[in-house]
């Protein structure tokens, strides 16, 4: 019986120990409590408890203080919302994970989905294109889309509060100011967008009162659970939303959670993995319509191609990471102390030899375009045919490859003229072709770099194989995703008319020749 008493007291004396430093949040506290456990030792616990002032000989002299001492006086909160909000480092309630171990935990479990994806992509393109289970596997993917959207849309909303009210409440008036002109720019620019969609000025001036007033999500998920398939509107709001906020926002967040060393911050880690996971989620649809949209003008059957579900998964996927990937290396490279004030000229740099790489691109893309050919449409006839290429913008190149690399996972059709070109932000695949051989190495040395660096001057163990293993999974991901087969549609620029005389010899020479009219 002495020996049973005993060895509950002493279990009673360990586990109290292990609360109490947990609730101090000392991590050597706790491995001492265990140690002592281990070595049923308890003049050692006694020893590390009487460092804390709330340690276990003052329970066992004074008494256990009562339940209600843990919870905030009536009129005095401040112990509940210094547990909520991280003013400092050594401040409120410490998760499980850090930013970098949660980001690098979501990045494998990526790669394994994403390898899924392809396995079972290759097996069904053996299979003549069929696909197991797909209508119910397509509508599975329109509830989470729809369903799914909103409750990610309300939960993210939630987490970006609790940061704006966290940042009050610490004090940080200038990150206050500027996490807040972030969602207010954001948001204006999402309704005047879904403004411009309106006929009318009453219905634009509605349109724009449900955008500020946080209704067109919801609108536009009812209209598409309506019609069965993700509406226009639906889709182009994930995209701006994960453009002009989302990206900033997570951004900034990351920059804050390093410069304040805030990495077991709750919500600013919840603000990031929203973030990055909205932001692929809006151009995963995105591309999804716009080359849905072209497929139905250009009348391709459904068995020679359609996006299934791996499509959108390994997209998801692969987006996610290279986003997560960007933002840990940024954030880490421009909060660093030691490195100020040429981060920020650095990151300027690194943002620059992007632009150029694009804009020498796109010029030889333009030249390759203004070549002459002679083509032969008769017997006696021959023309001069001078090529035509579709004008592209190099800040629609910019925004699809800077803080998420979306060419590789891009399967849209060329543009048939400008106007088509700026609305779906869509490149001809010659020219994604060309800017992916010089960006795909370019990126590649971005990350290295900018990673390598912040490890240089403050090297940390957890950081930098976060980064080591998310750099790998995402490019294991981009060359999954650059093995998915587009459709096989070749899309001509819109066509200017042509002389009636040379019509007319064209048709004649296609009818003798069996369809086979030009020569050149």
């Amino acid at each position: 019986c002495y020996s049973s008493c005993s060895l509950r007291v002493q279990l009673l004396v360990v586990h109290v120990a292990i609360t109490a430093a947990l609730v101090q949040r000392e991590p050597q506290a706790v491995i001492e409590a265990l140690w002592s456990h281990k070595g049923w030792w308890p003049e050692k616990a006694t020893v590390v408890l009487e460092q804390h002032t709330t340690g276990l000989l003052s329970w066992i002299h004074h008494g256990f203080p009562a339940m209600s001492s843990y919870l905030p006086a009536p009129g005095n909160w401040n112990v509940f919302w210094d547990q909520t909000f991280h003013c400092n480092s050594h401040s409120g309630h410490h998760g499980p994970l850090t930013l970098s171990q949660a980001l690098l935990i979501l990045s494998m479990i990526f790669l394994l989905v994403s390898t899924l994806g392809l396995i079972l992509e290759r097996s069904c393109h053996q299979e003549s294109g069929k696909v197991p289970w797909s209508p119910r596997v397509e509508r599975m993917c329109l509830v989470f889309s729809v369903f799914g959207g909103c409750l990610a849309y309300g939960c993210g909303r939630i987490s970006d509060a609790m940061v704006i009210i966290g940042f009050a409440y610490c004090g940080h008036r200038t990150f206050l100011a500027i996490a807040a002109c972030i969602m207010v720019v954001g948001q204006v620019f999402a309704a005047v967008e879904y403004a411009h969609q309106g006929k009318a000025p009453n219905d634009k001036t509605r349109r724009f009162l449900a955008g500020i007033l946080q209704a067109r999500v919801f609108i536009d998920a009812r209209e598409s659970w309506k019609q069965q398939r993700v509406t226009d509107s639906f889709a182009r709001q994930k995209f701006v939303d994960a453009i002009g906020e989302s990206g900033s926002l997570a951004i900034f967040a990351v920059y804050v959670i390093f410069y304040l060393d805030l990495r077991y911050h709750p919500w600013l880690i919840l603000s990031v993995l929203k973030s990055v996971i909205s932001l692929a989620c809006g151009i995963m649809v995105w591309l999804e319509f716009s080359l849905s949209q072209q497929l139905s003008e250009e009348n391709v059957d459904q068995d020679k191609f359609s996006i299934r579900w791996h499509h959108r998964c390994m997209w998801l996927c692969y987006l996610s990471s290279d986003f997560a990937l960007r933002l840990l290396t940024l954030g880490l490279f421009l909060s660093s102390h030691q490195l100020r004030p040429y981060n920020a000229a650095a990151v300027a740099a690194v943002l620059v030899a992007y632009l150029l790489a694009i804009a020498l691109q796109l010029r030889n893309y333009e030249k390759e375009g203004k070549e002459t050919e002679a083509w032969q449409v008769g017997n006696d006839l021959w023309i001069h045919v001078k090529r035509k290429v579709v004008a592209q913008r190099v800040v629609d190149a910019l925004m699809l490859t800077w803080l998420v690399h979306v060419l590789p996972a891009d399967l849209r059709l060329a543009p048939r003229h400008a106007a088509e070109s700026r609305q779906l932000f869509a490149l001809h695949p010659k020219l994604r072709a060309k800017i992916m051989h010089v960006l795909i190495p370019t990126r590649a040395a971005d990350f290295l770099l900018l990673g390598g660096a912040a490890m240089y001057v403050h090297f940390d163990a957890w950081q930098c194989i976060s980064l080591l293993g998310m750099f790998v999974a995402t490019h294991v991901m981009l060359g999954q995703v650059l093995m998915l087969r587009g459709p096989s549609v070749n899309r001509s620029p819109t066509l200017v008319g042509l002389p009636n005389e040379v019509v007319s010899a064209i048709l004649k020479d296609s009818e003798a020749n069996g369809g086979s009219a030009c020569q050149h």
